[in-house]
């Protein structure tokens, strides 16, 4: 029977703790909304509705983290080739550039 590499279990693990805490099964989901809506506790339902909060994003950004990756690739690749605006000359470095010249007048 062959080793399995370290490399291989470490990126299993990863993943799995990855989907732990996105893949919550809905009728869990369900239940911890159905505890914060009952909850009188201020605090309690703060942090009720910090989780439900959280897995929506958390699902969110799970589902749109390809798409994202691939413009982040997208626009690195650009750059590299000299093309598209240069780092920090987006609206933010537009902004500073033009503070810096206000303030040196």
């Amino acid at each position: 029977m062959a080793a399995i590499p370290a490399k291989l279990i470490e990126d299993t693990a990863r993943e799995l703790m990855a989907r732990a805490a996105i893949d919550i099964p809905p009728d869990y989901r369900e239940g911890v909304r159905l505890a914060r809506d009952r909850e009188k506790n201020r605090l309690a339902r703060f942090v009720l509705d910090e989780m439900l909060d959280n897995w929506d994003i958390a699902t969110a950004e799970r589902l749109l983290g390809d798409r994202l990756r691939d413009v982040r690739d997208t626009v690195d690749k650009f750059r590299t080739r000299g093309e598209g605006p240069p780092m920090g000359q987006g609206p933010q470095g537009r902004k500073a550039a033009g503070r810096k010249k206000r303030e040196s007048t």
